[in-house]
């Protein structure tokens, strides 16, 4: 008997992406406040010249690891649970921190050529953006979702099913 498995859609991917970033910019609203203010005051030079690279680094360091660790340690993100997808390895398991971090930096990339990377998901057979091949990851409907049989949440493309033999490659 073989188990089936569904690839998350575009759609719910890409909401689940926005979730995510809404949730980092809110733990992120404090620094960028305080260097708003400075940029806005009699000391802007130095705030412009002596912080904003540490700015820039911590935003990205806080981006990096909610990322990374929730993908290593929960199957996904905030938003990937609540869309009911989570990310694992070609073999169905949890990914090594190295991993997840490879996929970020990936999906860094890919977000910085103004979301190229994404395109990728409508052509290959796992729904895999360039941050999943590049990591050997995949994004999947979990249980929970598989059992919904209306959508009329996300009307994107359906959501993708193969057989676990397709998992093996």
């Amino acid at each position: 008997m073989k188990k089936e498995y569904l690839y998350a859609s575009l759609a719910r991917r890409f909401a689940a992406y926005v979730i995510d970033h809404l949730l980092t910019a809110l733990l992120m609203t404090p620094l960028f406040l305080w260097y708003l203010k400075g940029l806005f005051s009699e000391a802007s030079g130095i705030y412009l010249l002596a912080y904003s690279g540490p700015v820039l680094f911590l935003l990205m360091l806080i981006r990096s690891l909610y990322l990374s660790v929730l993908w290593s340690t929960r199957f996904g993100t905030i938003g990937c649970h609540l869309l009911s997808i989570s990310v694992c390895t070609l073999q169905g398991n949890k990914l090594s921190y190295a991993r997840a971090f490879l996929r970020y930096l990936i999906l860094f990339c890919s977000t910085c050529l103004l979301g190229l990377g994404w395109i990728s998901i409508l052509f290959t057979e796992k729904r895999q953006a360039l941050c999943d091949l590049g990591a050997k990851t995949v994004v999947m409907v979990t249980a929970a979702r598989m059992d919904d049989t209306e959508d009329n949440a996300l009307p994107d493309t359906p959501d993708t099913l193969h057989s676990s033999s397709d998992q093996d490659h």
